[in-house]
């Protein structure tokens, strides 16, 4: 079983080091043309810390795209390297694949040919990452659709040995299970291990939300600090 306590914390860890790393990039794009002063060792860092790089930040973009759109040729392969998804798209449906193909394809004649074939090359990794991407999501959802389908006939075949044993006047296993009442078809008393396994792959909610409610947590914060502090005034005044 593992320890939800310290999944949770790692999670945390994880998509804290993805906010920054999504800040210094946005920063980047904003105020120094998608150049980063310390030539990106800061992004790297928080790389191997393990950043959380599908989190999404202005227009929808993950760090990927936004360094892909600010030509910033360096960063993208070190994201890539650090296996950044490259399937996800943005607010306007724009995935990395459309982004490269996008810049390729509106570069100036004066770039060098040596830049072409290296953004050239990038895409043709990136068409590769993305057909895997699609792979791996196709399996999973495969699995949990296997994985539902078993769950299901399973609790059907309890209904109906649970049916069979009342009309046989066998009231042993409707002891065995307590006072909760009948079965329903595919449904039982506790979930699978197959569904417990499979409840962890629906989608956590969006950056959005959790970011709101982060910022909500902050201002209720500082409003209990305050009347704390303005408390502690009238006593040590009065």
């Amino acid at each position: 079983m593992p320890n939800l306590a310290v999944q949770g914390m790692a999670i945390r860890h994880c998509e804290d080091r993805g906010y920054e790393l999504l800040k210094r990039v946005e920063y980047a794009i904003q105020y120094n043309h998608g150049m980063c002063a310390d030539g990106g060792a800061r992004i790297e860092a928080l790389l191997d810390a393990g950043a959380d790089t599908t989190l999404r930040g202005k227009q929808g973009n993950t760090a990927l795209l936004h360094l892909i759109e600010a030509k910033n040729f360096e960063l993208c392969r070190i994201l890539l390297v650090n296996d950044a998804p490259v399937s996800i798209v943005n607010d306007a449906g724009m995935s990395c694949v459309e982004a490269v193909q996008q810049h390729i394809s509106s570069s100036l004649d004066d770039v060098l040919a040596q830049q072409r074939a290296e953004w050239n090359d990038f895409l043709q990794e990136l068409k590769r990452r993305e057909e895997t991407e699609k792979k791996k999501t196709q399996a999973r959802d495969q699995a949990r659709t296997r994985a539902n389908e078993e769950h299901r006939a399973q609790q059907q075949s309890l209904a109906e040995e649970q049916r069979r044993s009342s009309q046989n006047g066998n009231r042993a296993i409707l002891r065995a299970r307590g006072p909760l009442g009948d079965l329903e078809d595919g449904w039982g008393y506790f979930p699978s291990l197959a569904v417990l396994q499979f409840q962890s792959a629906i989608p956590e909610p969006p950056p959005s939300m959790a970011e709101g409610e982060m910022k909500a947590k902050k201002r209720l914060d500082l409003v209990l600090r305050f009347v704390g502090l303005v408390v502690f005034i009238y006593f040590l005044c009065s």
